[in-house]
């Protein structure tokens, strides 16, 4: 056998290198180290508390958190408590939507209080979407409901003087049956225009705020700050201020309730709402118009 470099001649048992020139006869393959399998002696554990094995992650920082250490955040992903802190992104839910633990009535009132008084920490810290469509809604035509029961209590208490009079000796103007259909229709019929409005309206307005640029979140965010905005509805049967106060009061709870469901700015919030009214304004200027020319 001759060295492959300088062709000398080599001996029977060459070594790894020729004795002549120095030159590399074979290499030495090199193993690979044998895997060493990766085994994992404890399951992870909560980063606050160590003792409490979990497999639950922030959403945010990634590290482990167990049920006691992880909250919701607004937009519905599992956030550890520390990063609550940090970051305010917690949620807090709308007394309404929580009134199985404290009870319809007290929801209500708190709901109520909450959207008139501080319309914007409510819709800032409350969560974007819930997927209970029928919270906001039940709230609204509850509201509507107490309105109009609250409005005609007080008509017939004016007219109570003059009722006295006309059915003193004198039959119903009609009979009891007509009187429990006109009833029974009434339950029906103008509670499901109520909420045809509501969608109707909410649907205008989502559209509207989409021509303004606001693109996050979608129609629930805003039939919830819809509904959520009847709570001042009680001023429209209130004596001498009547619609107007409760108009300008609840364009004010839904604008901040649109700033923050909708994750906008309040100037977007505010030219989505007046948009509508634009719009018909503009129209009937353009019929006035058109009628004008066509005389």
């Amino acid at each position: 056998m001759d060295c492959p470099h300088c062709q000398a001649a080599l001996e029977d048992e060459p070594g790894s290198f020729c004795a002549a020139c120095g030159g590399a006869l074979r290499s030495v393959p090199s193993e690979p180290a044998p895997a060493v399998p990766l085994v994992c002696s404890e399951a992870p554990r909560c980063t606050v508390h160590s003792d409490r094995p979990t497999r639950q992650v922030c959403g945010r920082c990634g590290l482990f958190a167990c049920g006691e250490c992880l909250r919701v955040s607004r937009t519905g992903a599992a956030i550890c408590a520390a990063c609550v802190e940090r970051t305010n992104e917690g949620a807090v839910a709308i007394p309404w939507e929580d009134r199985s633990g404290t009870g319809v009535l007290v929801g209500y009132l708190k709901t109520t209080a909450a959207v008139m008084l501080s319309p914007g920490k409510t819709f800032r810290e409350a969560p974007t979407a819930t997927g209970r469509w029928w919270d906001p809604i039940s709230y609204a035509l509850l509201s509507w409901l107490l309105s109009l029961l609250a409005g005609g209590a007080l008509i017939l208490a004016s007219m109570e003087p003059w009722l006295s009079g006309k059915l003193k000796g004198s039959d119903l103007p009609f009979p009891a049956s007509q009187t429990l259909l006109f009833t029974a229709l009434g339950l029906v019929f103008f509670p499901a225009a109520f909420l045809g409005m509501l969608f109707v309206l909410s649907g205008v307005e989502h559209l509207c705020l989409k021509l303004v640029g606001v693109q996050t979140r979608g129609l629930e965010a805003t039939l919830r700050a819809y509904c959520y905005s009847y709570a001042p509805v009680f001023l429209a049967v209130a004596p001498v201020v009547e619609n107007t106060l409760f108009f300008v009061w609840q364009l004010v709870c839904r604008g901040y309730a649109y700033r923050g469901l909708r994750e906008t700015t309040g100037g977007k919030a505010a030219l989505g709402m007046l948009l509508p009214w634009g719009l018909c304004a503009g129209g009937a200027v353009l019929l006035i118009l058109l009628a004008g020319l066509l005389r």
